[in-house]
């Protein structure tokens, strides 16, 4: 599979400083690197990405901010895993709702999407067998 670097990285930056949906962000950094010209440096990118964004959201092709992915932890429960203290779990609960309104997709619990560090356990090197 080959990945443009150019398109990726102008589509992430869509996506983390604009909130734009996946499929918006690779339509503006496709646009952006058009208008950009095959001998732009990062500043003319950046540049153009800018244009590109602001022209496309003042036409009405995409909407502003309300893209962003749902964060898989609700506020609360982050907090609670800070601190073992149960005073300081008292005074977390209280601060912050049971739940925020936000429905999380089902498809955040899938056991086939969790990530798993692959990496041997064993010792490689000789000398750290030993020890």
């Amino acid at each position: 599979m080959a990945v443009d670097p150019i398109i990726l990285a102008l589509s992430v930056h869509g996506r983390i400083y604009c909130g734009m949906a996946a499929d918006d962000a690779v339509m503006i950094a496709e646009k952006t690197v058009e208008v950009a010209g095959p001998d732009a440096d990062e500043v003319d990118l950046l540049d153009a990405f800018d244009d590109v964004w602001a022209a496309t959201l003042t036409a009405g092709i995409i909407m502003e901010g309300h893209n962003t992915p749902i964060h898989p932890i609700q506020e609360r429960e982050a907090a609670l895993s800070y601190t073992e203290d149960e005073d300081e779990r008292q005074r977390i609960r209280e601060m912050f709702p049971e739940d925020d309104g936000i429905v999380r997709p089902k498809r955040y619990k899938n056991k086939n999407l969790i990530a798993t560090n692959k990496r041997k356990k064993n010792k490689r090197r000789h000398w750290d067998k030993e020890v």
